[in-house]
């Protein structure tokens, strides 16, 4: 798996470093940086409590985090500097300018309240007591920002929720479902 990985990573660097060739320095750069976060950004996050799962998930984290950060700040210079070039104006426009969720999350609620209602989900209760170990694992669990952290917790819920039709295509119905969460997160309990 680290082999498949450092092979995906030095061909989305080979490739991004043709960009050199055709754009200045800072935006090839920033493309070079760009293209490993989107890679990432694209990583299923493993959904099961193995001890793997929750390194991979750790590891993809912080792979989001050390390449993803301050692209949205980066990008915001890059297009006003080169707002007269229209070669990178171009390949700039090929990103989405806002992935660090500096805007509102479009999943509700406080991050515990979703950790809590996977919990209750997965352990079929709904004694908040009964799941704090599950709790105190999930939280654990690092994510680039709280915006991811509630869309992993509600794309389980709903992957939980869902049962045999556990399609990505369902899955995806669901997390697009502003109704679609738990009765902690509706009715803002634990510290919400």
């Amino acid at each position: 798996m680290t082999k498949q990985l450092s092979m995906a990573i030095g061909l989305l660097l080979a490739g991004s470093a043709l960009a050199t060739e055709i754009y200045p320095r800072d935006v090839a750069g920033y493309i070079e940086r760009r293209e490993v976060c989107e890679h990432f950004r694209a990583e299923p996050w493993p959904e099961g409590g193995s001890s793997e799962e929750r390194e991979r998930r750790d590891f993809i984290a912080a792979q989001l985090l050390h390449y993803c950060k301050g692209a949205d700040q980066a990008i915001r210079e890059l297009k006003a500097k080169y707002r007269d070039n229209r070669v990178v104006m171009d390949r700039l426009e090929t990103y989405e300018a806002d992935i660090e969720g500096k805007q509102d999350c479009a999943v509700q609620g406080e991050v515990i309240q979703w950790v809590a209602d996977y919990c209750m989900l997965k352990m079929q209760t709904d004694d908040e007591i009964a799941v704090s170990d599950c709790i105190e694992d999930s939280r654990r669990t690092s994510f680039s920002t709280e915006c991811a952290a509630k869309i992993y917790y509600k794309r389980v819920m709903c992957a939980l929720s869902t049962d045999g039709e556990a399609s990505a295509m369902a899955i995806e119905k669901c997390l697009a479902d502003p109704a679609f969460m738990g009765r902690t997160v509706r009715q803002r309990g634990v510290g919400g």
